[in-house]
């Protein structure tokens, strides 16, 4: 066996769905990659997380991949994701995920100096103009950065990790590095105090870019994020053009024009 890929499944009943069962017998992996399952559920979502990436360790698992309960992927999902790692040597790769509303913001966003608040969330028209599977210095490139360095943050909802990465393994006084947490605070602003929370996709996110790994999200893989309806991920639809509360709203004025940074693609 090459690489033993371990699949986490948040579950709010502890049950696997009829979706995920088609998943995991069509699942289009190599058939020297071994697969280990766990389903754990707890209103503590990073506890949850944290549950299935321990066991992951503990197996001695090279991938962890996190699925959550309300995503649904096409039939070979897995084998496609794990075939674009192989194929960019990378660290973490992500499904972008839309939101569950009509305006056409994903959980992808581009990170900014303020933990609790990023630069811009993506949105799917956006996302189609960019590569099918990108990273941040391809959303430089479109034009969709700060003029600073930043990470590309992306969402949990169907993430794989390749835990054979040197930042993966780092340990110390018997705690591993790698783990997710939810930051939260009470901060002041406008003279007033606001709640905010910094989600552990996010945090995850910049984590992994403050140690050099190499993140990329991607919609390479048809999928839809399930509430009252289906959000699918394959095609520029939505109310929003671009993110139109994020940082780099207000950040404007401060961007010199025509210098590509913060500024919307047409």
């Amino acid at each position: 066996m090459s690489d033993l890929i371990m699949i986490g499944l948040p579950s709010r009943d502890h049950r696997i769905n009829a979706a995920v069962l088609e998943l995991l017998a069509k699942h289009g992996l190599p058939p020297d990659v071994g697969l280990h399952v766990s389903v754990e559920g707890s209103s503590l979502l990073a506890w949850t997380f944290n549950c299935l990436l321990a066991e992951a360790f503990n197996l001695g698992a090279t991938h962890f991949f996190l699925l959550h309960d309300d995503i649904r992927l096409e039939p070979g999902a897995l084998g496609t994701l794990y075939g674009e790692m192989k194929r960019l040597n990378a660290d973490a790769i992500s499904l972008v995920m839309p939101l569950k509303s009509v305006h056409g913001l994903t959980s992808t966003a581009i990170g900014s100096r303020d933990p609790f608040e990023p630069w811009r969330r993506l949105t799917m028209k956006e996302v189609c103009r960019l590569p099918e599977t990108f990273c941040i210095e391809d959303c430089r490139e479109a034009g969709l950065t700060p003029p600073y360095d930043c990470p590309l943050l992306v969402n949990t909802g169907a993430l794989l990790l390749n835990l054979t990465s040197e930042w993966a393994k780092r340990e110390a006084d018997g705690y591993r590095d790698l783990h997710f947490t939810i930051n939260d605070c009470i901060r002041k602003e406008n003279g007033k105090w606001v709640a905010r929370c910094e989600p552990e996709d996010w945090g995850l996110s910049a984590w992994l870019h403050r140690r050099g790994a190499k993140v990329y999200a991607t919609r390479m893989v048809k999928a839809s994020h399930w509430g009252e309806a289906g959000f699918d991920n394959q095609e520029p639809w939505g109310l929003l053009e671009h993110d139109e509360a994020g940082a780099w709203v207000r950040d404007l004025d401060v961007i010199q024009e025509g210098d590509g940074h913060g500024k919307p693609t047409d």
